[in-house]
């Protein structure tokens, strides 16, 4: 006599269940005892949720997409690879994520390396890779900054409208140094450069400056760009700066940030610009 096996399409719900058989879920046969340990492959879907104490011990890869929610105790303990992995649910992940991007929300990222430069003996160094609407805030990583002529100052030029400009600066510089108990002011309400970036840098690699640049909504061509720092550098007395200046000239995009020295060239050092991911 032949015995028809019903199919379970709902759910089953159980204190203790023991299955001595074979569970075939959508058409994937898992024998029993079998853990789920291996990886999802590229293009795969996990449409179900994990329950309690469940655990994917394999990594998700290339194009995998999980669609519904991690539930209580449920760990992800691989890492989901680049470039992208879709989370819609919530979950808690004990690995590691490339990018991340949440549905209605789009990329979790930081600051997105963007150029690199290295001084060699250089007149000028100009950051313009990538400044533009990708971006609504920019920041600019300087390391280890000397000069060729000791005790000059780092200046800074600013590319707006599409043209380097070299008058109608505005700008105001706060220095304070170890070596005094006050603080150098210095200001001008028109100049051919942000002046006094870091004033009177020296030339040996011992009193390199180091400082952070931001600028920021640089396609706004309604308004004068600026630009704002904080610096340390020594020579040998340690300095500290805070400023702040812009191009009030005329109004168009920003697309690039120059720096230079009053006197003599840049000699040694790196920048680096980034954009924060919006």
């Amino acid at each position: 006599m032949r015995i028809h096996r019903p199919a379970i399409t709902g759910s089953i719900s159980a204190t203790n269940l023991e299955v001595s058989g074979t569970i075939k879920v959508a058409g994937v046969e898992v024998p029993h005892g079998t853990a789920v340990s291996s990886s999802f492959v590229q293009g795969a879907a996990v449409s179900g949720s994990f329950v309690q104490g469940a655990a994917v011990s394999g990594s998700f890869v290339q194009g995998a997409a999980v669609s519904s929610s991690f539930a209580q105790k449920s760990a992800v303990s691989s890492s989901i690879s680049e470039p992208t992995a879709n989370v819609s649910g919530s979950s808690t992940s004990t690995g590691s994520f490339g990018r991340v991007e949440v549905n209605g929300i789009g990329p979790i990222g930081g600051w997105v390396k963007l150029q690199s430069t290295t001084v060699d003996d250089d007149a000028t160094v100009d950051i313009t890779t990538g400044i533009g609407s990708t971006y609504d805030h920019y920041m600019i990583m300087a390391k280890s900054i000397v000069g060729v002529t000791d005790g000059q100052d780092l200046n800074i030029k600013l590319t707006v409208g599409g043209a380097l400009k070299g008058a109608d600066y505005r700008y105001r510089v706060l220095t304070h140094n170890s070596g005094g108990s006050g603080f150098n002011d210095n200001k001008s309400d028109s100049a051919a450069a942000i002046r006094y970036v870091m004033a009177g840098l020296g030339s040996n690699a011992s009193e390199g400056g180091d400082g952070v640049f931001w600028v920021n909504d640089p396609t706004n061509t309604t308004k004068f760009h600026m630009i704002h720092w904080n610096a340390v550098y020594s020579n040998p007395e340690i300095h500290t700066v805070s400023g702040a200046g812009g191009y009030t000239g005329g109004t168009g995009a920003l697309t690039g940030v120059q720096f230079s020295m009053n006197s003599g060239n840049l000699e040694s050092g790196t920048f680096t610009l980034y954009g924060l991911a919006k």
